[in-house]
């Protein structure tokens, strides 16, 4: 079984098909990894969300755009943050969509967690802050698993260090 990972799709369900055509993605054999943020942006966000909802070998994980969405289709709050960077598209998305897609697609975003380890490899939308110790997956806050950049910044770092750098992610507790 292959495994692909996708990311940060903002609610562009034509894109996502076309990656995914592209790789040969084959739904009932490969798995694919989601690392969040399937919400805001493009006005397609519940076609998005029902794809994933329905693959048979999906593993995804959540990210802040997606708990924003989750936020507004359990209680409809509208945050300006959130609207101003995508929000009205998701609104927008579920305008004429029944009740009980949103209520499935509320369940499925509440299931999501926020990490995941496949085949001893860390999943996660945001960077948990790491030391040269590692990571300690169980120090993180729901924030900085979804927000936090501060595993790219080292991961960054390190690279621009040394072209050979090994970044160790140490033991996950």
């Amino acid at each position: 079984m292959r495994r692909l990972v996708i990311g940060d799709i903002h609610g562009g369900y034509r894109a996502m098909m076309q990656v995914l055509e592209r790789a040969e993605f084959d739904e009932k054999e490969d798995m694919l990894i989601g690392l969040g943020d399937y919400a805001d942006g493009w006005p397609e966000v519940n076609k998005v969300i029902e794809y994933l909802r329905n693959l048979p070998n999906f593993s995804g994980v959540i990210g802040n755009h997606d708990a924003w969405l989750l936020n507004w289709l359990k209680r409809k709050d509208t945050p300006y943050i959130w609207t101003s960077q995508g929000g009205m598209a998701s609104i927008q998305s579920y305008q004429n969509i029944p009740k009980s897609y949103q209520k499935a697609h509320s369940e499925f975003l509440t299931l999501l967690p926020y990490y995941t380890i496949i085949d001893s490899k860390l999943f996660i939308h945001g960077g948990p802050i790491a030391t040269r110790y590692g990571i300690d997956i169980s120090r993180q806050t729901e924030s900085d698993m979804m927000w936090s950049r501060e595993l790219f910044m080292t991961v960054a770092h390190s690279i621009l260090q040394s072209k050979n750098a090994e970044i160790n992610i140490g033991t996950l507790i």
